[in-house]
């Protein structure tokens, strides 16, 4: 009979292994990233001059790729994020005329604010 092998990455090892991260020395790596930043950031710049100018701007375009990707990420949650939080607190508002309410008020609060710095760029203006 055939033996069955373990798969080498299983959830319950991944799972294991970021607890001990969370519960570890996370702020020591934290510390050692960092260090480890400010060096490369030391080596590639232009006070010391150990790596030319133009190669060492490819070599920070390369290592900064991760980070603006999830800038890029980021930005893209945020309307999502914003849209769905609108519908639910409209959605938990009750019913109509708990929404007729708030919608009142906040029409009066843009009304009296756009108001306001109407009268605000006019009076700068002159």
């Amino acid at each position: 009979m055939a033996s069955v092998k373990k798969p080498r990455f299983t959830y319950n090892r991944l799972n294991r292994r970021l607890d001990v991260l969370v519960r570890g020395k996370l702020w020591l790596q934290v510390i050692l990233a960092l260090c480890t930043g400010i060096g490369v950031g030391l080596v590639l710049g232009p006070d010391l001059d150990f790596v030319p100018r133009d190669q060492a701007a490819v070599i920070g375009d390369w290592l900064g790729l991760p980070g603006n990707l999830f800038l890029a990420l980021v930005r893209m949650v945020i309307i999502p994020l914003a849209a769905s939080s609108i519908i639910l607190g409209i959605a938990g508002t009750g019913g109509g005329e708990a929404l007729r309410t708030v919608g009142r008020k906040l029409l009066v609060f843009v009304m009296l604010t756009t108001v306001t710095a109407v009268m605000i760029g006019i009076s700068l203006a002159r």
